[in-house]
């Protein structure tokens, strides 16, 4: 009796690891992309509860708000070859999750470093006026 009582609490005990394994929350902050073995399976966009597979999907959750990045004091070239300091405000919001993740790898520290480097190679097309 004593042997059956505490293989069923194991038994028990594994299940419900099996289920904790294989469920995910997704915030409503934030959208998530389940990928099987590195590639995407699916995008989920609503918030809830949802099932994978445990050892083969991964969950990335990926930002659905309005992201702000803000650049002090950045160096920008004018069409005439003059260099300027400014300072640049970013707003973004992911709109196709699956790109993000193709290009960043679903990283906003990256998705952030390409911003800043398109800013900084793309000269600005009129002058600037001196009124100093």
């Amino acid at each position: 009796m004593n042997l059956f009582r505490s293989s069923g609490i194991i038994v028990l005990v594994i299940l419900g690891l099996i289920v904790w394994s294989s469920t995910f929350i997704v915030d409503e902050r934030k959208k998530a992309l389940v990928l099987r073995f590195g590639e995407i399976n699916r995008i989920v966009e609503k918030p809830g509860l949802y099932f994978k597979f445990p050892i083969a999907d991964e969950v990335v959750p990926i930002e659905d708000r309005m992201i702000l990045w803000t650049s002090d004091n950045m160096s920008v070239q004018v069409v005439d070859g003059r260099r300027y300091l400014v300072d640049a405000v970013t707003m973004a919001r992911i709109v196709n999750a699956q790109r993000f993740r193709e290009t960043t790898s679903a990283d906003l520290s990256r998705a952030s470093d390409l911003r800043q480097a398109h800013l900084r190679s793309s000269p600005v097309q009129r002058p600037c006026r001196d009124d100093a």
